[in-house]
């Protein structure tokens, strides 16, 4: 079976923000920077921002122009897409933002930094099996961070939000997942050991290409 690819996007949104300058802001519509000054803080105008950026990247590896984004339109759920024959999905944690883009299957990623985490607070995320095998890792705050990853790339996967609670999504191995009778395939991300990433497919035969940019350096 030949493998699909999935073209994996990432940046670092570093300690500044990106030069005012830099040509690849004027890929930007008037509506998506003004929006951008709402925030009450410059990093998450700039991962905002840095998400669009690596979605026009990708969408340039597809041929499509960077226009296409003014198209960008959004379900009853909230999740963006586009009229076209691809699929995209955008994550953000720390410093770090990443897009995912694929033909031929329907995709989520997720990103999370990790930090110290209280892995009793989330007793409702989590199944029973799950919370044994997190509790009983050598690894407790990777393994809850991978699982966690996980349950998000599927439900951006599925594209309903938080209407879907974690605790449905059944973790089955670390490649594997399932929800309502419908499987799910996962691969982990690796950008960064500092962090945890996933995404989850409804094709199973994938090739992950990576993709770095830094936008203060374009």
């Amino acid at each position: 079976m030949i493998p699909k690819e999935i073209n994996i996007f990432y940046s670092k949104i570093g300690d500044r923000p990106i030069p005012s300058d830099c040509a690849l802001l004027k890929n930007l519509s008037e509506a998506l920077l003004r929006k951008g000054k709402n925030y009450v803080n410059w990093q998450d105008r700039e991962l905002t921002i840095t998400g669009k950026l690596l979605l026009i990247e990708g969408l340039k590896l597809y041929e499509v122009d960077a226009q296409r984004l003014e198209q960008l339109q959004y379900t009853t759920y909230g999740r963006p897409y586009l009229d076209l024959e691809l699929d995209f999905n955008i994550s953000h944690s720390g410093e770090y933002v990443i897009c995912g883009l694929a033909k031929g299957m329907r995709l989520g990623v997720d990103i999370e930094e990790r930090k110290t985490v209280d892995i009793n607070s989330f007793y409702k995320v989590f199944t029973p099996k799950e919370l044994i095998a997190i509790r009983s890792s050598k690894k407790t705050e990777e393994t809850f961070y991978n699982y966690w990853t996980i349950k998000e790339s599927v439900m951006k996967a599925i594209g309903k939000g938080l209407s879907i609670p974690p605790v449905e999504i059944e973790i089955d191995s670390d490649q594997q997942a399932s929800y309502d009778d419908q499987i799910w395939y996962v691969r982990n991300i690796q950008i960064d050991e500092h962090y945890a990433s996933h995404i989850a497919t409804d094709y199973k035969y994938v090739k992950l290409n990576y993709h770095w940019i830094d936008f203060h350096r374009t």
